[in-house]
């Protein structure tokens, strides 16, 4: 008896989830590329782009965290 209300309580849950999703993608909402950053590139830098002074601070760093 209590499988059968767990199982009809996620049913409901999950169902309910899917539906709330399918209505966001019909209004536009389906969050594409919403994990990529369209000028991400711009972000990163090359350890040759850091000045040697900054160098050392990135190995104390990188020293630290391991």
């Amino acid at each position: 008896m209590a499988i059968g209300i767990y199982l009809t309580v996620m049913l409901l849950g999950c169902s309910t989830y899917l539906i709330l999703i399918l209505i966001g993608s019909l209004q536009g909402n389906d969050m594409r590329g919403a994990v990529q950053d369209a000028n991400s590139y711009k972000k990163v830098k090359h350890v040759s782009e850091i000045p040697s002074s900054s160098k050392s601070d990135l190995y104390l760093y990188n020293a630290l965290c391991m």
